[in-house]
């Protein structure tokens, strides 16, 4: 079970999606109580979710959370995602606002060390972990970026005593790096992010802290997705393909547009859609086609293509669906590394059958199911 700070949108609402889909009860906070009943609503299919909206500078609030978690019998894991920018464009420090800054701190350093503070009996009774979410802001002095950088530095300080108070604990702090987010557009205003990663692409690093074992302390999102990549490629199979464009787009090496992810999953548009809303879903690990990709991930790619699907069906009024696979150059594969085409359909597009169905003669559909029948 875990509490995330920040969940209705941007990498709390992705990590709150990839913990739902491994079974995790979840309580879930934001300040917009519109889009957290929205991600409730998709949370809610998947898992047992609370979402309570408020502040987490609201000690109130805070202690909401944290009595919601224990209605839920246990904590594995807090993560401090929720942040306050402050004013955009970002000031020089000189010219911060006083009470602004006094807000920034409030929420980005006090709040979660608050909420730490309330849960530690629960976390320790499962010898849980504790993510907070915090910026290379905090380690490089970006002009601009005082209020904001010196309130994650503060963060990240607290982390690493609590760190070395707590060694029953594992007790992180995480640099996602830049994503496209809203926060990160607040930050750019009027400037295109569109290249920045999605966030899903980042969660896979919050999933390995909090499922995994790392030490306490200080870790960055692409160390760790590094980390994962020559794990996979020491092993073998599953190893990235440097010519593949889809690993590129694994390793944020090639943009895309990035609408869901998990451990084990990547999905994003098309770029040369049969129809409006056209996604592919494709293995992280590098498998060339169907006769290669190991049963976890194919089990994982039908699972995040289902729920692609729900989405075109429920937000963008397709009428219905169709899923695509191709493997081998006859069979129209053009990208090599296993992919499923996610196609909403409408009841006026273009798209037809590339056969006309007719019936087939008896004697040479007997011989064929008799050379596919499983004869184990």
């Amino acid at each position: 079970m875990a509490i995330i700070t920040g969940a209705s949108r941007g990498l709390g609402l992705e990590l709150a999606r990839a913990l739902a889909d491994r079974g995790w009860g979840l309580v879930i906070d934001a300040r917009g109580a519109g889009a957290l009943a929205e991600a409730e609503r998709d949370l809610a299919g998947r898992t047992t979710v609370a979402a309570l909206a408020g502040d987490v500078a609201d000690p109130e609030h805070r202690a909401a959370l944290v009595a919601a978690a224990r209605g839920m019998g246990r904590l594995d894991a807090l993560v401090n995602n929720a942040s306050l920018l402050g004013p955009s464009p970002q000031p020089a420090l000189a010219d911060y606002p006083p009470e602004v800054l006094r807000q920034v701190y409030e929420v980005n350093v006090h709040a979660p060390l608050a909420l730490i503070r309330l849960a530690l009996d629960m976390l320790g009774a499962t010898g849980g972990r504790v993510v907070n979410v915090t910026s290379d802001a905090a380690v490089e002095p970006y002009p601009g970026w005082g209020g904001y950088g010196s309130s994650k530095a503060a963060l990240e300080q607290l982390t690493a005593v609590l760190g070395a108070e707590h060694p029953e604990l594992r007790i992180y702090s995480v640099d996602p790096g830049d994503m496209r987010t809203e926060m990160h557009q607040e930050a750019f205003p009027g400037e295109d992010i569109s290249d920045r990663p999605h966030p899903a692409e980042r969660v896979p690093a919050l999933v390995e802290l909090i499922v995994g074992d790392q030490a306490s302390g200080r870790h960055t999102a692409g160390d760790l997705l590094a980390a994962a990549g020559q794990a996979a490629a020491a092993g073998g199979a599953g190893a990235a393909d440097p010519e593949c464009i889809f690993c590129r787009i694994v390793a944020g090496t090639l943009p895309a547009r990035v609408i869901d992810g998990d451990d084990r999953t990547l999905a994003f548009m098309d770029i040369a859609p049969a129809t409006r809303g056209h996604a592919l879903v494709i293995p992280r690990a590098h498998a060339r086609d169907l006769r290669e990709i190991g049963g976890e991930d194919l089990a994982a790619c039908a699972a995040m293509a289902q729920r692609v699907a729900g989405r075109a069906l429920e937000r963008l009024g397709a009428d219905g669906v169709n899923l695509l696979n191709s493997c081998g150059a006859p069979a129209w594969q053009t990208v090599f590394h296993f992919h499923l085409h996610v196609i909403p359909r409408y009841a006026d597009d273009p798209l037809r059958l590339p056969w006309t169905p007719a019936p087939g003669e008896d004697e040479e559909i007997a011989a064929a199911a008799a050379l596919l029948a499983d004869s184990s």
